[in-house]
């Protein structure tokens, strides 16, 4: 036979709840205090904190309370009971909190690859029902027509060897490419044509410098990519900027949707 203490009380299980909302709020910066030592000028418990840890501890109380109420059951499983609900707070906030910074911090990264684009004059445009010009490069092109690729696209290749970066799906049905992304991914287009014939020519020039170079059609014409890779907003921006300043030529982000 048992000789276990069970609480019934209601009022007894208020103060057990009253003391887990205690401890897990006082825990946390008592460590913090004990860690930082008596030096610090870090005030641990100011006025508002305390009054705020009283309600909360009352509140946990009242919880228990009310979720046992008039159950026997021992102190240290009421308790332990009680502390769970700190924690569930506690994680829901912490998740809260994660999910606001994320937030803010993606807000901020946006506004300043506006500014930057902006700045250099990189402009944006939204396209969608992608098609991929197969391009044959088994005839010759005179590579005197153009100059606009005679520059090395050594320089920025290692960008696009990232794990992480998305590329331009090919349908299995047709040419087309669709995206499916949570996020809006961009491609850095270097040249825009409205001739299929001029737009295959600097296609084939690109290629021989850098194969990663795909060519397009969208509704408004053909668009000449430095590369099938897609990137975050914001790497496309610091990409664009490298290919302006080394090439001397004006890309701009098209964004898939």
């Amino acid at each position: 036979m048992s000789n276990e203490v069970k609480v019934v009380s209601p009022l007894a299980k208020f103060f057990i709840g009253m003391l887990a909302g205690c401890a897990a709020i006082a825990i946390p910066r008592l460590s913090s205090f004990l860690i930082s030592g008596t030096e610090s000028e870090v005030n641990f418990f100011p006025g508002a904190y305390i009054i705020g840890a009283i309600a909360f501890s009352i509140l946990i109380g009242l919880l228990v309370m009310v979720m046992e109420y008039k159950v026997p059951r021992p102190p240290k499983e009421t308790l332990f009971a009680a502390l769970a609900i700190p924690g569930i707070i506690a994680g829901s906030l912490n998740t809260a909190i994660e999910t606001n910074d994320a937030n803010i911090s993606y807000q901020k990264a946006v506004e300043l690859s506006k500014d930057v684009r902006s700045i250099n004059g990189i402009d944006i445009e939204e396209i969608e029902d992608i098609q991929i010009i197969p391009i044959d490069l088994s005839k010759s092109v005179n590579a005197d027509s153009n100059k606009l690729f005679s520059v090395n696209f050594s320089f920025i290749n290692s960008a696009y060897a990232k794990d992480n970066s998305d590329t331009l799906l090919k349908k299995t049905d047709s040419l087309g490419v669709s995206v499916q992304r949570d996020e809006p991914k961009f491609a850095i287009s270097i040249g825009n044509y409205k001739v299929l014939d001029v737009a295959i020519k600097e296609a084939k020039l690109a290629k021989k410098l850098n194969p990663l170079s795909t060519l397009i059609k969208t509704k408004q014409g053909y668009e000449l990519l430095f590369s099938d890779k897609l990137l975050s907003e914001t790497d496309a921006t610091i990409e664009a900027i490298k290919i302006k300043n080394e090439l001397g030529i004006s890309p701009k982000l098209l964004k898939i949707k």
